[in-house]
């Protein structure tokens, strides 16, 4: 399924965020539900980041 950059009312998408972690409000059928999945340990250390000013700590890559 293809992205859409829609703008859809704020009243219509409230439902779909509460029930789902990743809502399609063009297709609600492709909408994820449950927890997230948890991250693998170690698969982040500190040494895969680096600081910019400002506190922002991205991922090296």
């Amino acid at each position: 399924m293809q992205e859409t950059y829609l703008w859809y009312p704020l009243e219509e998408c409230i439902p779909l965020l509460d029930k789902y972690r990743y809502a399609c409000f063009t297709d609600p059928t492709q909408s994820i539900g449950g927890d997230a999945p948890e991250a693998e340990e170690g698969l982040w250390d500190d040494d895969d980041y680096f600081s910019v000013p400002g506190g922002l700590n991205l991922p090296i890559v």
